[in-house]
């Protein structure tokens, strides 16, 4: 039988059909390895290759907001006997890494007690302004020192505490009862600070006893961290101080 135009072109048609597939298994083999290569794992077993997708990058804990604070407070709040900026204020914010807002301490004021200003009341539209994400409110020494009566100064600690949960709804208040001059005198500081902590209490807000102080000390050595006056810590005692105060903060 002679061969026709037909049966002449089946071999070539058969050439060019095993070409393309060739070229297409090519092209599936090229993608594949390039996958492989942006981070998919291959395993081989006898006879068979299996290919597993690549993983979830991993990435590091999200970045901490920044927090902003403000500091409310007495002589220890302005850091009376510490170089300057050398208070607990200015350390438990450098501690913590937030932004100080402002440092409002006044000599010798208290909740009743003005110093050498006006009392804490009258001070708490400055710490408003602020707009601070953290409020530390810290005192009742002088109005110790002044013979205040504790149970007044608890109106006026309440006052303030509610004006600022009501003013800064969004802000942390946290409340620093009186801190002891002096361990012989730390029975002077209790019944000031219970007036003042059930203050905080009956507002919400947090306190911290700033008579846990002396737990931190070996009171022997107390001189070590007061300052040549006899009275204000050094700046080694306002890093105590900034421990205590900067623990609480963030365990809260």
């Amino acid at each position: 039988m002679s061969e026709t135009r037909a049966d002449r072109r089946r071999p070539v048609a058969l050439w060019a059909g095993l070409i393309v597939v060739a070229l297409i298994l090519l092209a599936a083999g090229l993608t594949w390895a390039a996958w492989d290569e942006e981070g998919s794992t291959t395993v081989t077993t006898e006879g068979a290759t299996t290919t597993a997708p690549p993983e979830e990058a991993t990435t590091g804990p999200a970045p901490t907001e920044d927090v902003s604070i403000a500091f409310l407070g007495d002589s220890l709040t302005e850091g009376v006997g510490a170089p300057p900026e050398r208070g607990y204020a200015w350390q438990v914010a450098e501690d913590l890494g937030w932004e100080l807002e402002l440092v409002d301490g006044v000599g010798g004021s208290g909740y009743l007690v003005p110093g050498a200003g006006v009392p804490f009341p009258e001070r708490v539209d400055g710490i408003v302004e602020t707009g601070a994400d953290v409020v530390v409110v810290s005192g009742g020494t002088n109005d110790i020192f002044q013979d205040q009566v504790a149970a007044d100064v608890a109106v006026a600690a309440e006052d303030v505490f509610h004006e600022l949960v009501e003013r800064m709804p969004a802000a942390r208040i946290v409340v620093v009862g009186p801190f002891p001059v002096n361990p012989l005198l730390a029975g002077m500081s209790v019944e000031m600070s219970d007036a003042i902590e059930g203050a905080a209490d009956a507002v919400g807000v947090e306190y911290v006893d700033a008579a846990d102080l002396l737990d931190r000390v070996d009171t022997s050595r107390w001189s070590e961290y007061i300052s040549e006056d006899g009275i204000h810590p050094n700046e080694e005692g306002y890093d105590l101080m900034a421990q205590l105060i900067g623990e609480r903060l963030t365990a809260g």
